[in-house]
């Protein structure tokens, strides 16, 4: 397993200098580069990510009856809900896979970019140029840390740091937001909103102690991602909003007037029943009192 995880960082090694002697001779560049085509790789389970949720989604409703159903059974419960997700194809997992998949590819680029020269071909350019130190990219040295540079190099040396990380939080916000635009959240759990909101701040709150060329990996993934997104919806189309009306699916619809109701409501808005128009024919009796009279 650790020589297949050696093989792993030394194969970002190598497509690092590739990029950078072949490419465009910018460590940054060549991070980018390599962002763009793992994601493209990982492009699939991308687009499988998007359709499971979209499903899922399509779900909420449903799903809120059964808890609403099961609430005292949270076997049933369970047992309801992997059925249902079995029937349409979807799982709560699916739609996270991808970022499950590229958790590896996080801890490795972090290991390679920490620590450079151990996975770089000693052959290249780029070997060349971080074992002098000259691996800058938008004023920032690659393999430091916003909060190295915070306390190294002060707060005006380290704006650049910092705007990095502002702009992988914005990114992903962006992305969230391009994601349910539109859409009512009111069928989807409290839970699954409050990740939804936490985890830009979480990775942004984290990634202070990432070397800058990982944070240049991020960002340039989630700009990709966003950009994917877009191009999905654009096949796909963009997913149906989720139903309002999922609490009234699950509590019931008392909406519906009654008969009486009915009745009542059309004498007030001024509808009013059909009458027999036909002329009332006087009885028989009435017509000799009539003659009586007249005598």
């Amino acid at each position: 397993m650790g020589e297949i995880w050696n093989g792993f960082l030394s194969l970002l090694g190598t497509v690092l200098a590739f990029f950078y002697d072949n490419v465009f001779a910018s460590y940054g560049i060549a991070i980018i580069l390599l962002t763009i085509l793992i994601n493209v790789i990982l492009f699939p389970l991308a687009l499988k990510q998007t359709r499971s949720t979209r499903a899922f989604q399509t779900l909420q409703p449903e799903m809120q009856k059964m808890r609403a159903e099961h609430k005292d059974n949270p076997e049933k419960l369970q047992q309801e809900m992997v059925r249902l997700q079995q029937e349409h194809g979807v799982s709560a997992g699916g739609c996270f896979l991808p970022l499950i998949v590229q958790m590896p590819v996080l801890f490795a680029l972090f290991r390679v970019l920490r620590s450079p020269l151990l996975y770089i071909p000693s052959t290249s350019n780029l070997f060349e140029t971080v074992n002098n130190g000259a691996e800058n990219f938008l004023g920032m040295d690659l393999e430091m840390t916003p909060w190295e540079a915070l306390n190294n190099v002060g707060i005006v040396t380290a704006l650049p740091y910092l705007l990095l990380m502002a702009l992988m939080i914005a990114a992903q916000y962006v992305q969230q937001w391009h994601s349910t635009a539109g859409q009512s959240t009111e069928g989807q759990p409290a839970t699954a909103q409050m990740v939804g909101k936490i985890m830009p701040v979480f990775f942004g709150v984290i990634s202070i102690n990432f070397p800058a060329g990982l944070n240049v990996y991020w960002a340039t993934a989630s700009l990709f991602r966003l950009g994917q997104q877009a191009m999905i919806f654009r096949i796909d189309g963009r997913p149906d909003p989720l139903a309002v009306a999922a609490k009234a699916v699950v509590e019931g619809d008392d909406s519906a007037p009654t008969e009486g109701e009915s009745a009542a409501d059309g004498e007030e808005s001024g509808v009013t029943k059909e009458v027999d128009t036909k002329p009332n024919r006087p009885q028989q009796g009435s017509k000799k009192r009539n003659k009586r009279k007249r005598r």
